[in-house]
């Protein structure tokens, strides 16, 4: 659980993605090979939206709701209103819309 957002029940792995989140709120997220391994693809999820934390705070607001390819693949561009401060924005990436719940997360790993 991070930022009151439940981690989804598979394990979900992701091909590198990018997300950019602009000061004014524009917000893109690219993803690719986003796919639980066990099945070789997306599973139920058809479609995914993101939503962003700041510092400990739970998630403000999601973008719209984008379709995932059974292959993991979707592109996100939207427009979120963003606080005048953010500190450690995270970004969850929603199943099916649902923002309690993610499957892939911002960061990164060497």
């Amino acid at each position: 659980m991070l930022n009151g957002v439940a981690a989804g029940g598979a394990p979900w792995v992701i091909d590198p993605g990018e997300v950019t989140i602009k000061r004014d709120g524009r917000l893109r997220l690219d993803v690719s090979g986003l796919v639980i391994p066990e099945l070789g693809n997306a599973g139920p999820v058809n479609s995914i939206s993101a939503s962003i934390a700041c510092a400990n705070e739970p998630p403000a607001n999601k973008t719209q709701t984008v379709p995932l390819t059974q292959s993991g693949n979707a592109t996100i561009q939207d427009h979120l209103d963003l606080p005048g401060t953010c500190l450690a924005p995270r970004v969850f990436v929603n199943p099916n819309g649902i923002p309690t719940a993610y499957i892939a997360l911002s960061g990164w790993r060497s």
